[in-house]
């Protein structure tokens, strides 16, 4: 009962003072939102006004196109185009520019893609900014990306092989 008091009391000072519609959506191991189900990665706030959303370990995402296909695990190797770029602009890796998609396990990348990927219906295309702690940290990554960087990549969720 406690408990049932409690959630009313969160949800009723969420919903009063400001004229924001935010909505705290969890996912499960499904990956289709219920609300009060453990999160896996992680709760994520949604605003109902348009398509931008932050996971609970700080990755921002835009929604640019939401597909409706199936969504990778984590050992899913997947077909995808990308960007990716700092901060400032500048464009460090591009598949695009390759004119050709790459194919990975979701496991082999960085710790924020692998998040994401398993987030993305396949036909997705994101912007996803992921944080220092979740790319490469104060390691970097060679001579494009310096220590504690914080990166933005567009995501285009192709195929699950």
């Amino acid at each position: 009962m406690r408990t049932l008091f409690f959630v009313v009391f969160v949800l009723s000072i969420g919903c009063s003072g400001k004229n924001q519609t935010e909505t705290e959506v969890t996912t499960p191991e499904t990956r289709k939102p219920i609300a009060g189900k453990p999160a896996n990665p992680g709760p994520v706030s949604v605003p109902a006004a348009n398509n931008e959303f932050t996971t609970a370990s700080g990755i921002k995402i835009l929604i640019l196109t939401q597909g409706q296909g199936p969504k990778p695990g984590p050992r899913s190797r997947v077909k995808v185009h990308y960007e990716g770029k700092l901060v400032s602009g500048k464009v460090f890796d591009s598949s695009y520019l390759r004119k050709a998609p790459a194919v990975f396990p979701v496991y082999a990348v960085i710790k924020g893609w692998q998040e994401v990927l398993q987030l993305m219906p396949v036909g997705s295309k994101w912007i996803v900014t992921i944080p220092p702690d979740l790319a490469y940290g104060s390691r970097g990554a060679g001579r494009l990306i310096g220590p504690n960087e914080t990166l933005i990549f567009t995501i285009e969720l192709l195929e699950i092989k």
